[in-house]
């Protein structure tokens, strides 16, 4: 708060004694005062909490910043910061605790659970603010619940993961790109018609994320199931097949990079029937209109039959919620009725997986 001095401004007690013109300038001279005030403590209070500490006004009382999270409510998302209050030692601590900065990218470090979130937990590591273990970076295997691997107080070992703009990023998972795929090792000189034991982990509108067992057992392996590759029937959603915890056969499709993908679809099956679907999509161009038959509709698109002009056949694709018209479309089953139909143009073929995506909209 700005202190007066001798030669300052006249100040408000002063004013019924002054000339209008002074008591309009002393006015002025005090809100410019508290203005000044006000933006002084406003970067202050910025620079302390990019360290992760908080001053307030009253009696200068010390706060670390916990964590910054958001909370979904009726009114949309709101930001909720979290403060721990400090004692004289703890802040003399904070003052003597290594900077976020100096921290290496790699580096292990010993830390103590501070607190959990659905969204991982925050380590105190000796640092000048407590590090995020995002619940990604905890294990390889999907984690359905935070606290079956960490608790508050735990003593764990975490690596650097990231401190870019202050902040703390932590991991638990290995570092070397060699032991990111030795989990996949045991996969890739699998042939694609050897079927493996999985579980369903999460389920998707486009698929499915399993655990797969090695041919030989060990430890399970992530791996996508594409909705294109659950049944050899057209699916509306994975879970009219799927649920969380059911144990499934698969097998691989193929392995790239850190990624793998399998199918519950029979090889052979899946070869007769994908082929005529893309090769016919593929002959036309973006422009060209079709015409098809509307065969159902979900939250997100509408499923088209499409009949090929020499009428030797037809393919089925999808036409998306944004671009069924122009304009918000709330639910596609408004704009549509089954066996209507409808005027189509092929805008994307996807040949890996038989896909094929349609417009309804002219083209730009």
């Amino acid at each position: 708060v700005p202190v007066a001095h001798a030669n300052a401004a006249p100040s408000l007690a002063m004013a019924p004694t002054l000339s209008p013109r002074l008591r309009h300038g002393a006015r002025f001279a005090h809100i410019v005062g508290l203005v000044f005030a006000a933006v002084s403590a406003w970067r202050n209070l910025k620079l302390a909490c990019s360290r992760g500490i908080a001053f307030v006004p009253s009696g200068v009382t010390a706060k670390r910043l916990s964590y910054i999270s958001r909370r979904s409510g009726d009114d949309g998302n709101q930001g909720v910061a979290m403060y721990e209050t400090l004692s004289a030692e703890e802040a003399d601590d904070m003052e003597q605790r290594i900077s976020v900065t100096a921290l290496q990218h790699g580096q292990e470090l010993t830390g103590v659970v501070m607190g959990i979130a659905p969204f991982g937990c925050f380590v105190d590591v000796g640092a000048d603010r407590d590090g995020l273990l995002h619940i990604s970076q905890i294990s390889t295997e999907y984690i359905d619940d935070i606290k079956e691997f960490v608790q508050p107080g735990d003593s764990i070992r975490v690596r650097v993961l990231d401190t870019e703009g202050g902040k703390l990023g932590l991991t638990m998972l290995e570092d070397t790109k060699a032991s990111q795929l030795d989990f996949l090792a045991p996969f890739q000189t699998i042939s694609d018609d050897e079927w493996l034991d999985a579980t369903v982990d999460e389920i998707r509108d486009f698929g499915a994320f399993v655990s797969v067992t090695p041919p030989n057992g060990g430890p399970t392996a992530p791996a996508l199931l594409h909705i294109s590759q659950i049944t050899d029937t057209r699916i509306e959603h994975p879970s009219d097949v799927l649920e969380v915890g059911q144990a499934v056969r698969v097998r691989v499709v193929d392995i790239i990079g850190k990624k793998m993908r399998v199918a519950m679809r029979e090889l052979a099956v899946q070869e007769e029937k994908e082929v005529p679907v893309v090769s016919a999509a593929l002959t036309f161009e973006p422009d060209e209109w079709l015409v098809g038959k509307v065969e159902g509709t979900q939250h997100f698109g509408i499923f088209v039959d499409v009949a090929l002009p020499d009428g030797s056949g037809t393919f089925r694709g999808m036409v998306h919620v944004t671009e069924i018209r122009a304009g918000f479309v709330d639910d596609p089953a408004r704009e549509v009725k089954v066996g209507q139909e409808v005027k189509v143009r092929v805008i994307e073929v996807d040949e890996e997986f038989g896909r094929v995506c349609l417009s309804m909209r002219d083209p730009l």
